[in-house]
């Protein structure tokens, strides 16, 4: 096994553990120095560059390697556990409401009747991962959200301008006709 792979497999070890272990002391300054852990040197009483001097060549000549390896695979399993977060979140609504930001993707509906389909991509706030969600709105829900929006928008547009309002948006003419 080379110096580098076995390097990252004891700075892994550590990291997973919390701290060194019962390491030999070269091992141990190698891995605080692979993990960027100048509190461990501390707490070994050596400072960065004592560290250096105190470790073999070949250790020493590993270390940029193997904490490169070793950032590249906690990247790794933070993003798959921010995943898996996410998904757990979405997948048990039963822990109440979710807030998410959305975005109309298509709509549809079904000539003659009042219901409409919505399709939205919806974002977690401060989550990195959106999801497709198609929505079937019954007559009843789709008046009343239809009533909110219209609401929402006209109140917005009442003697101001929006907060949000887009430069050179303009008030729609068809707040004026409702």
């Amino acid at each position: 096994m080379s110096r580098v792979n076995e390097l990252t497999m004891k700075a892994r070890d550590a990291l997973v553990k919390g701290s060194t272990g019962c390491m030999s002391t070269g091992e141990a300054l190698a891995v605080a120095l692979v993990l960027n852990r100048s509190d461990w040197l501390a707490d070994m009483g050596y400072t960065i560059a004592q560290a250096l001097g105190r470790v073999d060549d070949d250790l020493i000549q590993a270390v940029p390697a193997a904490a490169k390896l070793v950032n590249e695979s906690s990247r790794a399993i933070a993003k798959v556990q921010t995943s898996v977060r996410e998904d757990t979140a979405l997948a048990d609504l039963s822990q109440g409401e979710i807030d998410v930001n959305a975005t109309l993707v298509t709509y549809g509906n079904s000539p003659g009747y009042r219901s409409v389909s919505l399709t939205i991509d919806m974002e977690r706030l401060g989550a990195s991962k959106s999801h497709r969600v198609r929505m079937n709105i019954n007559a009843d829900d789709s008046v009343m959200i239809l009533r909110h929006i219209l609401d929402v928008n006209k109140f917005a547009w009442s003697g101001h301008e929006p907060i949000d309002r887009k430069d050179n948006e303009k008030r729609p003419a068809w707040i004026d006709r409702l």
